[in-house]
């Protein structure tokens, strides 16, 4: 049975041949018998003097995996070795990853039997794992990091045969179809086609096509398959192998084999051989006679010759393999260690063959498996306005595979505004190329990640929310973003103005202010959506708030970096900016704005141009709209046009924050008529045209 992930504590003493005493798992260098670069050679362990052979090994992604029985250990057991991504593929140190790897197979006791073959191979699945398959017939995925999977992929489980594994991913054939199987998914498998020829690379999986001489990949994750490639080989292949850009294909009877580049859509003739391994660029097989592994150069692709040369002499019919994940070729030499041999054929750029970000509650993580491994990496997170937010920077690694999380903050340590951000992951291969971006993609709910809520956001989504309050007393809020999580409570005073006032408690969910008929101003702060009540609890923040005729939220405008309110008192038409300082009793001493305010509607004050910084937007008796750009501390620039001849026949009108979900703020108002109308924001600062987006709000006696 597979025993539970451990770390190895104890060194071994190094083999015969090895540099001094060197611990186990530590590389010495050694000549390599074919006069090519160095080896770097790995001792699994020593018993009674001897070197303990590997029993079988996979090499991918830079990361080696062995079973043996290591040093006085009376159990086989999994051990993995991380080797370095550029220069000289050294060694680190020797890692316990399973324990009792397998120690109760139940036919270890009759050789040469079906049973007993299952036990020679290890598939390296490229992330810091391999896959292989229980003489039982589950197949399972354990190493590095990652919680051990299982899928059963079981149909007359004897005459199953793992034939190929990348990734999340195992393929099976039966003796009448292939079966694949994903190892981080569901426990099912699914049938892609009848016949043996099938390779698994990437999410796609290459079987034999439906005309003679060709193939097609079938999508795991969408489902679509591909047409017919015509590979022009003149027959059906028997046997396939992938790896990115290229397809190793053999036909019936060992006759004819060639790697077909899908970059110039040509072959390339190779030898035909058995038990040839295709990494990026090249094939290895093992010439038994000669006691020597082989190795064809194909990577200048189709309509190039190919060169062939012996990789290395001298070595036993013991566990070798290649690494397709862009590295190198492992083998047993005659003394029982591992060697390590450097292939030095040029490599393909590195690709995301799979990503699986994740957002949940908790911070956002994503994991991106590659082509080959990464020296280092930089995850970007940027707002919708295209600044940067944060760049989270590593090495780690699990095989060619990077994980990395973000935690919702910016590069103060602050959290940030939920709402929609993107991620972009750069890599340096290591090859004095530099970094280059290879993929990038939308993220949400930044609350989840540890952000704090946004504009006019109370249940820290990222997207605005309205209130409405009818004559009968009953509030509600509204999610414009979506058509659930709305909520309504009673037994209000229909005269309580009520604004969506943003964190003031700093526990990442957007408060809500209401000012009373008697001028006091409460505070409510019931946690992330839930439901606002006459009966809430709350705090008060200020009195004499009746003499304001208009009371707005606004976005952060001082250094305190909590949401502000902007009032205007209605005797002398003055606006003040009142700072929110979080952590004392709600606002600070108010800041005047300026005079000549009494013929505005105040829409509210939102970051309109991503600078953080909340900008003023009002529209005067004349219809237009206006944006006043925010510098902090209450001071803003002189206005600039947004809508002209705007707002005709409405009665609210208010900037309700992202309810698009595109991270810009959006305009909503009311009509006489009672159709609610969108104006949808960009990331020029402005509003676009109006749409109707509901009717029958005119029941409502008042929006928020």
């Amino acid at each position: 049975m597979v025993g539970a992930p451990l770390v190895s504590a104890g060194p071994a003493v190094a083999g015969p041949g090895t540099a001094g005493t060197a611990a186990s798992g530590t590389a010495a260098s050694g000549t390599a018998a074919s006069g090519t670069a160095e080896d770097v050679v790995i001792t699994l362990g020593v018993r009674d003097g001897r070197v303990v052979p590997p029993e079988a090994l996979a090499l991918a992604g830079g990361r080696l995996h062995v079973t043996g029985r290591a040093d006085n250990a009376t159990k086989r057991s999994l051990y993995e070795y991380d080797l370095a991504v550029t220069g000289t593929p050294t060694a680190g140190p020797r890692r316990l990853a399973v324990d009792n790897f397998w120690n109760d197979y139940p036919c270890r006791d009759d050789p040469g039997t079906f049973c007993s073959e299952l036990d020679s191979r290890l598939w390296g699945l490229g992330d810091g794992r391999i896959g292989y398959q229980e003489p039982w017939g589950s197949h399972h995925s354990v190493g590095g990091t990652r919680p051990p999977q299982q899928v059963s992929l079981q149909n007359e489980w004897r005459q199953d045969r793992l034939t190929s594994a990348a990734g999340r991913y195992v393929a099976v054939f039966d003796g009448f179809d292939t079966r694949v199987g994903d190892l981080d998914g569901d426990s099912g498998a699914q049938h892609i086609a009848d016949g043996r020829s099938a390779s698994v690379w990437a999410t796609k999986v290459w079987t034999r096509g439906e005309q003679p001489g060709a193939v097609q990949s079938y999508d795991l994750k969408t489902g679509a398959k591909s047409g017919d490639i015509a590979l022009g080989t003149g027959c059906t292949a028997e046997e396939l192998q992938v790896v990115g850009r290229w397809l190793y294909w053999r036909c019936p009877g060992g006759d004819k084999a060639g790697v077909w580049d899908f970059g110039t859509r040509k072959n390339v003739a190779v030898p035909s051989q058995d038990g040839v391994r295709m990494g990026d660029g090249y094939l290895v097989w093992y010439e038994p006679s000669e006691r020597r592994l082989e190795l064809v150069d194909f990577h200048q692709g189709g309509g190039f010759p190919y060169v062939e040369r012996t990789l290395a002499s001298d070595v036993p019919s013991g566990a070798w393999d290649v690494d397709r994940f862009g590295g190198h070729v492992a083998f047993t030499d005659t003394e029982g260690r591992i060697r390590i041999r450097p292939v030095t054929v040029p490599r393909q750029p590195v690709t995301v063959t799979d990503l699986a970000p994740e957002a949940g509650f908790g911070p956002w993580r994503g994991d991106w498996r590659l082509s080959r491994p990464a020296a280092s990496w930089t995850v970007t997170i940027k707002d919708p306005y295209g600044n940067v937010v944060r760049e989270i920077r590593g090495r780690d690694r699990e095989g060619s595979s990077v994980q990395a999380g973000w935690d919702g903050k910016d590069s103060d340590s602050q959290p940030v505004p939920s709402g929609a951000y993107t991620w972009t992951l750069g890599v340096d291969s290591g090859d004095g190329t530099g970094t280059h971006e290879l993929t990038s993609r939308g993220l949400e709910h930044t609350r989840e990640a540890g952000g704090r809520s946004a504009f006019r956001d109370t249940d820290a989504d990222g997207y605005g929310e309205m209130f409405s309050m009818t004559t009968a007393g009953k509030l509600a809020v509204h999610h414009l973003s979506r058509d659930s999580g709305s909520w309504t409570s009673t037994g209000w005073d229909t005269t309580t103005r009520f604004v969506s006032a943003g964190d003031l408690t700093n526990d990442g969910c957007g408060d809500v202010v209401a000012r009373t008929p008697d001028g006091n101003l409460w505070r409510y702060a019931p946690g992330c959506g839930a439901r606002v009540t006459p009966d809430t609890p709350r705090t008060l923040v200020g009195a004499g708030w009746g003499g304001f005729d208009a009371i707005v939220p606004a976005a952060d405008n001082d250094p305190f970096r909590t949401p502000d309110l902007i009032a205007r008192q209605a005797s002398t038409g003055r606006l003040y900016l009142y700072p929110g300082n979080a952590g004392v009793t709600g606002y600070g001493r108010p800041i005047l704005i300026g005079p000549g305010w009494n013929g505005y509607t105040i829409m509210g004050a939102a970051d309109l141009t991503g600078d953080g910084i909340g900008d003023l937007v009002a529209r005067d008796s004349g219809g237009e709209v206006w944006r006043y750009d925010g510098l902090g501390e209450g001071k803003f620039l002189p206005r600039k046009l947004l809508l002209q001849d705007w707002g005709a026949g409405r009665r609210e009108m208010m900037v309700v924050g992202d309810v698009t979900r595109d991270g810009y703020p959006d305009l909503v108002s009311r009509h006489g008529d009672g159709s609610l109308l969108r104006n949808k924001g960009n990331a020029a600062g402005g509003f676009g045209s109006t749409v109707t987006i509901g009717t029958g709000w005119g029941a409502y006696a008042r929006l928020y």
